[in-house]
C-alpha cells in the first residue's frame, strides 16, 4: 500500500498533507497549524464538548452527505480523508456576519466565561444541520456531551428553544422570536464530489513511532492483519485515544477499518439485525429505533432495551464515532453495550486472517478478563447479530452510574427471560458490568432460578443466590463494594416488577400482583423538559438615551465568544523561538527523592533542555501568607503531582513525550492523606480560630435535647473548563512579561520577582479572561507561571506551560475536605440554644489559603440563625496531598447549621457583636416561601413519597447570608485607568479579571453612566499590572464596587 497525501476540507478550504504525523488528533492541527483556537481543549478524552467540531463525510449507501457532532481531541487526523470540519470560525464572525445560531446564544446570556461556548454552538449548528425543526427533546438531549461550569445551562437552552417546533405558546408574538430559521450550509458540501473520488481510496500513512492503514475491502484488512498480528483496529478512537494519552501506550500499527463495506453494513434477517463491526453506535440506535416503530412489539424487546441503554451510552459526540465491534473487542468491565449482547446471546462473525470464517455465541465463557476475549488473536470481528425477541420473552437493561448523561457505569446489567404459559422459567440470562474484572454472567443463579415460578419465592431465592453468584473483593477497584453488590440485587428486583407487570398484561396465567407503590420501579426514567423562571424589577429608562446603566446588555464579549473569536491565554499565537514547558511530576505522595535523571529525555527529539531547582535565580520557595511551596521539589516530594522539573522542547508533544522519559527514584514515606489520619498523628497546623458567645456549658446542661455527632464534607474539584496556563515573554534588562490565567495578578508578580530574584517592576503580568475561575486560580496559577518564568530567563526565549486536564487535576487542590464534631443543645420547640463545635480542614501540603478557608467557616457557622450561646473552633491538617484552597464561598458552606425558627430578627446581635437595627431575612424567607409555592410543592413531594416507594422527592430552603468585602480592610481597594482619546472614544483599564461573572460589562455600563456616552464608544482593557497595579484578588463577589468604585 503506497505513502498517501491526507486530503480534507476546513472551513471550505482544501487541505493537503503530504507528510502526515499520524498520532496528530485534529484538535492540535487546528490550534497548532490552522490557529484555528475557537476549538478547545478541555479535558482531552471526549468528555466535555469544548472541542466539538462538525465533520460531514460521504456514504456511499445513501449517496449524501451526512454531518455529525464529534470531539476533535479524539479524532485522528489522518481518519478524516475526503471529509469536511466545520469549526466555529466556519459558521460565522464578526467580521463577516454572525449565523443565527451564535446570535442567539449572545443575545439571551447564555455565554458567560465562553470558554465552552465555541462547542455549544457547534453541538447546537450540527443539530440543524440535520433537522431544521428539532424538538425540545432533541435540544435537551443534544448537548449531553457539552459541559458549562458557569451558567446551570438554563439560558443555554432558552437561548436555543426559540429553533424548536413547540418553541412558544405565543407564536409569532414570542419575545424571542428573531433571525432562527435559516441555517443555511456552509462548507461543508465540498465533500460531496471530493468524498465520492475518496471514499473508496486505501491509504498508508507513516510517521516517526505509527503507521495508520485504512483498507477499503475485508480482504485488505485481513492482508495488514496477517502482517502486523498486534495491530490495533480503530474506529472512533475513544479507546485507544485515551490508552494512547493517559495510559501511555504506543500502538505502531493502527488500521482504520471504517471504510471496509462488510464491517459497515447493516442487514435485517430472518433472526434479528445484523450489523457490521464498524457500525457506529449511533447508527445502531437509530436502526433500532426504526425496527421498534415497524416491527410488532413481541417481536422487538430486545431492540427497546438496547434503545433505552444507548440514550446513557457515552453522549452524541462519542455515539457518533464509537462502533458497536469496538465496544465488544475492548472487553471493558464497564461496556454498557456488553452485558446486553450477552443475555440476548448476541451472534458474533468472525474472520481470520487465513480465510477462515466462523460464528459464535456471546455467552458466559466469550469474556476472559479485562480486554481480553475468545477471539482468536488473528481473527477480526466482522458483525454482530442482535436477535429478535419471541412472545413470551422478556428483555431490559439496567445502568446506574454518578449522573444519568456521559458517565461511565458503577455497575450495569442485561436480563432476559423466557416463561412458559403459567410463568415457569424455561430461558434466564443474567449479565452484569462493574461486579468483576470483566463483563460477567449469573450462571449459578440462572441454573437454580431455571423451572421457577414467576413469583415472590423466586425473587427471594434470587436475592441470595446473587449475593453469592458475584463476589466482589473488598478491595475491588473502583470501590463501593457494598453499593454494588446491592446494585445487583436492586437491578434484579426492577426486572422482577417489570416482567412480572407484563406477564399481567399479557395475561398469561400469573396470579402475582405488583402494588401500586412498587410500580415506579418499572418506569423507566423520563425527564421533563427543563423551565426557567426569572423575577426581576423593572427599572425605569436611564435619564440619558446614552448611559447603559440598568440595561440588560449582552456580556461584553459574547459575541466574540460564541464566535470563536475570543482569545484566552493558551490562544495566544506562539511568537518566534517559543519553547514548551512540560513539568516532571511526582508518582508518589511522600517520598526522598534520591535520583532525577533526565539523560533519556535529552536525547528524545526536540527538546531542548531540563529545567530544575538548580536554575532558579531567586528563591525556590512561594506562598501568600506563608512561603511554604517550592517551585520544584529539591530533596523531597509532598504530594503526588508535585512538580521535579521540567522539559523545553520545540514542541507541546515532543515535550510531553520527553517528561515521561525522565527516570526519577524514590525512596517512598509513608503519607499522611485524611484529616484522621492528621489528627491521629499530630500533623496540625499552629492556628486555632475560636469564636465563642454566652455560656455554652450552661445552655447545654439546660436544654431540653442535646444532639451530638460528626458531619464530614469532602473535597470538590474547582473545574474550570479552561486548565491552568501561563506564557512567559522575556525581556531587557532582567523584565519579564507572563500572560496567565489567574485571578490575582499583583500575587503572581510578587512570587515570580521573588523566584527571580528582581524587584517587582520587573515583572508585568497579564490577562485578558478566564475560562472559568471559581477560586482555583487565585494562587495556584503559580504552580505553572513560576516555572515557565524560570526557563525563559534561562533560555531567553519565551515558554508556555499549559496544563493538561489530567496533570491539571493531579497538581492542584480542590475544595477543602472537613469534618465537624458538633454539639447542639435544643428546646423542645425546635429553638437552639447552644452550639458548640470543632472544625478540621484538609489543608493539603501547605497553608495557601487554608486558614483564612477555616477563618471563614467558624466566623459564617451562624449563617442566618440566631444562636444565643455557640462555641466554634477550627484547626488546619497538614497532610501529603496537592494544597488545598480557595473554592466558591471560601468555607462557608462547610459551616452551615440549619433551622427556621432560629432565624435571625431585628435587634439580634451576630458574633461580631454587630447588633441588626435592620434585618429583612425573616420578611426575605416569608416571600421567598410564597413566591416559590414552598408548602404546596413540598406537600405535593410529600404526597408522591406515600404513594411510591422506590422512587422520592425532596423540596428544601435553607437562609444564607454573606458577609460583604473582605476580611482584611486593606484589601478593599481598587483602581483604574481611564484614558479619553481625540476622537472622543475611551479606554478603561481596571485591576480586576473578567471570568464570566460579567465584570468588563458592568464596568461598560458604569463607564457609559459617568461619561454619557454610548458603549460603542468605550472598550475594556484585559487587567494588566503595569497598568493598574497592586491590585486585589478578582474574589469574593466584590470587584465590581471595588473597580467600578473607581471608575467612577
Amino acid at each position: 500500500m503506497a505513502q498517501t497525501d491526507l486530503v480534507f476540507f476546513v472551513n471550505g478550504r482544501k487541505n493537503v498533507l503530504p507528510n502526515l504525523e499520524p498520532e496528530m488528533t485534529l484538535l492540535q492541527y487546528l490550534r497548532s497549524e490552522l490557529q484555528l483556537t475557537g476549538t478547545k481543549l478541555g479535558c482531552g478524552e471526549g468528555g466535555c464538548g469544548a472541542c466539538t467540531v462538525m465533520v460531514s463525510y460521504y456514504t456511499p449507501d445513501s449517496d449524501t452527505v451526512r454531518h455529525l457532532s464529534a470531539n476533535a481531541c479524539l479524532l485522528p487526523l489522518c481518519s478524516l480523508h475526503g471529509m469536511a470540519v466545520t469549526t466555529v470560525e466556519g459558521i460565522g464572525s464578526l467580521r463577516t456576519r454572525l449565523h443565527p445560531v451564535q446570535k442567539r446564544l449572545a443575545a439571551a446570556h447564555g455565554s458567560q466565561c465562553g470558554f465552552c461556548t465555541p462547542g455549544f454552538v457547534m453541538s447546537m449548528y450540527t443539530l440543524l444541520r440535520n433537522n431544521p425543526t428539532p424538538s425540545l427533546d432533541d435540544l435537551e438531549t443534544v448537548f449531553d456531551g457539552n459541559l458549562c461550569r458557569c451558567t446551570g445551562y438554563r439560558p443555554i437552552l432558552e437561548a436555543y428553544r426559540p429553533f424548536t417546533k413547540e418553541y412558544c405558546e405565543k407564536g409569532d408574538k414570542c419575545c424571542m422570536k428573531g433571525e432562527t430559521a435559516s441555517c443555511g450550509t456552509t462548507h461543508e458540501s465540498q465533500t460531496d464530489l471530493e468524498g465520492k473520488r475518496l471514499h473508496e481510496q486505501s491509504l498508508q500513512f507513516t510517521g516517526p513511532r505509527v503507521t495508520w492503514y485504512r483498507p477499503s475491502s475485508l480482504s485488505e484488512l485481513l492482508d495488514i492483519k496477517r502482517e502486523n498480528p498486534d495491530c490495533k483496529i480503530v474506529i472512533g478512537n475513544t479507546v485507544i485515544g485515551n490508552e494512547t494519552k493517559f495510559k501511555k501506550r504506543l500502538y505502531p500499527v493502527l488500521v482504520a477499518a471504517t471504510h471496509v463495506r462488510e464491517l459497515s453494513a447493516v442487514q435485517r434477517l430472518d433472526t434479528g439485525i445484523q450489523f457490521g463491526a464498524s457500525v457506529t453506535v449511533a447508527t445502531l440506535d437509530s436502526t433500532l429505533k426504526a425496527a421498534v416503530t415497524e416491527l410488532p412489539e413481541e417481536q422487538t424487546r430486545i431492540f427497546s432495551a438496547f434503545v433505552e441503554m444507548l440514550r446513557w451510552f457515552g453522549c452524541h459526540q462519542i455515539r457518533n464515532v464509537a462502533s458497536v465491534g469496538g465496544s465488544v473487542m475492548a472487553a471493558s468491565a464497564t461496556s454498557d453495550l456488553n452485558p446486553l449482547l450477552l443475555a440476548c446471546g448476541a451472534v458474533l462473525e468472525v474472520a481470520h486472517t487465513d480465510g477462515r470464517r466462523r460464528f459464535l455465541k456471546m455467552d458466559a465463557s466469550f469474556f476472559k478478563d479485562s480486554g481480553r476475549t475468545c477471539v482468536d488473536p488473528a481473527e477480526i470481528l466482522v458483525s454482530i447479530l442482535i436477535p429478535f425477541s419471541e412472545k413470551n420473552e422478556f428483555f431490559y437493561g439496567f445502568k446506574q452510574a454518578h449522573r444519568k448523561e456521559m458517565d461511565s457505569s458503577i455497575v450495569n446489567a442485561g436480563m432476559r427471560v423466557v416463561v412458559d404459559d403459567v410463568a415457569k422459567v424455561t430461558e434466564l440470562s443474567l449479565a452484569f458490568g462493574g461486579v468483576a474484572n470483566m463483563t460477567v454472567m449469573a450462571t449459578s443463579t440462572m441454573k437454580e432460578l431455571t423451572g421457577c415460578v414467576w413469583n415472590e419465592e423466586l425473587l427471594s431465592k434470587a436475592c441470595d443466590l446473587l449475593t453469592s453468584d458475584l463476589p466482589l473483593d473488598p478491595a475491588s477497584p473502583g470501590g463501593m463494594v457494598e453499593y454494588r453488590r446491592t446494585l445487583t440485587v436492586s437491578f434484579f428486583f426492577k426486572f422482577y416488577l417489570t416482567v412480572l407487570q407484563q406477564l399481567q398484561k399479557l395475561r398469561s396465567g400469573c396470579d402475582a400482583d405488583v402494588k401500586p407503590a412498587d410500580r415506579i420501579a418499572t418506569q423507566p426514567f423520563e425527564r421533563e423538559p427543563v423551565e426557567g423562571f426569572q423575577w426581576f424589577e423593572v427599572t425605569p429608562e436611564p435619564e440619558s438615551p446614552e448611559s447603559a446603566l440598568r440595561r440588560p446588555l449582552v456580556h461584553e464579549s459574547a459575541y466574540k465568544q460564541t464566535s470563536g473569536e475570543a482569545l484566552f491565554v493558551n490562544d495566544l499565537a506562539p511568537r518566534q523561538g517559543e519553547l514548551y514547558l512540560s513539568l516532571v511530576l511526582s508518582s508518589k505522595a511522600h517520598a526522598r527523592l534520591v535520583q532525577v535523571d533526565p539523560t533519556p529525555a535529552l536525547a528524545m527529539p526536540g527538546v531542548v533542555d531540563f529545567v530544575s531547582h538548580l536554575d532558579i535565580p531567586g528563591s525556590n520557595n512561594w506562598g501568600l501568607h506563608v512561603k511554604d511551596n517550592v517551585v520544584f521539589a529539591v530533596d523531597e516530594v509532598v504530594h503526588q503531582g508535585q512538580p521535579i522539573g521540567g522539559i523545553l522542547a520545540d514542541t507541546q508533544v515532543n515535550a510531553q513525550r520527553a517528561a515521561q522519559a525522565v527516570v526519577v527514584e524514590y525512596d517512598v514515606m509513608e503519607p499522611v492523606i485524611t484529616i484522621a489520619d492528621a489528627i491521629k498523628k499530630g500533623s496540625l497546623y499552629d492556628y486555632n480560630p475560636t469564636v465563642v458567645c454566652g455560656d455554652v456549658d450552661k445552655a447545654m446542661a439546660e436544654a431540653d435535647h442535646v444532639l451530638e455527632g460528626e458531619v464530614h464534607i469532602e473535597a470538590q474539584e474547582h473545574f474550570y473548563l479552561e486548565p491552568h496556563v501561563a506564557i512567559a515573554y522575556p525581556g531587557e534588562e532582567d523584565q519579564i512579561e507572563v500572560a496567565v490565567a489567574t485571578q490575582s495578578l499583583s500575587f503572581l508578580q510578587q512570587s515570580i520577582a521573588g523566584v527571580l530574584g528582581v524587584q517587582c517592576n520587573k515583572v508585568k503580568t497579564t490577562v485578558k479572561r478566564l475560562g472559568g475561575g471559581f477560586g482555583g486560580k487565585e494562587t495556584r496559577p503559580a504552580i505553572v507561571a513560576l516555572p515557565v518564568a524560570v526557563a525563559a530567563v534561562k533560555h531567553n526565549r519565551p515558554v508556555r506551560c499549559a496544563l493538561e486536564r489530567d496533570e491539571d487535576m493531579r497538581m492542584t487542590g480542590t475544595r477543602h475536605p472537613f469534618l465537624g464534631k458538633y454539639k447542639i443543645g435544643f428546646s423542645s420547640d425546635g429553638k437552639i440554644l447552644a452550639y458548640d463545635v470543632a472544625y478540621y480542614s484538609n489543608a493539603g501540603c501547605s497553608v495557601d489559603l487554608s486558614f483564612a478557608v477555616l477563618e471563614k467557616s467558624v466566623m459564617d457557622s451562624d449563617i442566618g440563625y440566631f444562636i444565643p450561646n455557640r462555641r466554634i473552633s477550627g484547626r488546619a491538617c497538614k497532610t501529603n496531598l496537592p494544597s488545598n484552597t480557595a473554592f466558591r464561598g471560601l468555607g462557608g458552606p462547610q459551616g452551615a447549621v440549619v433551622r427556621e425558627i432560629n432565624l435571625y430578627k431585628k435587634g439580634d446581635a451576630t458574633h461580631y457583636r454587630q447588633v441588626l437595627d435592620e434585618c429583612n431575612l425573616q420578611r426575605c424567607w416569608a416571600d421567598v416561601k410564597t413566591q416559590s409555592q414552598f408548602d404546596t410543592r413540598r406537600k405535593q413531594a410529600d404526597d408522591f413519597n406515600s404513594k411510591n416507594r422506590w422512587r422520592k422527592r425532596g423540596l428544601a430552603i435553607t437562609p444564607s447570608k454573606f458577609g460583604f468585602s473582605l476580611y482584611n480592610a486593606f484589601l478593599n481597594q481598587g483602581a483604574a485607568l481611564v484614558n479619553i482619546y481625540t476622537d472622543g472614544s475611551v479606554l478603561v483599564s481596571h485591576g480586576g479579571v473578567e471570568m464570566g461573572q460579567g465584570l468588563h460589562t458592568k464596568i461598560l455600563q458604569l463607564t457609559s453612566q459617568v461619561l454619557q456616552l454610548p458603549v460603542s464608544k468605550i472598550t475594556v482593557n484585559g487587567a494588566s499590572i503595569d497598568v493598574v497595579p497592586n491590585t486585589s484578588a478578582t474574589v469574593a463577589s466584590v470587584s465590581s464596587d471595588l473597580f467600578g468604585g473607581a471608575v467612577v
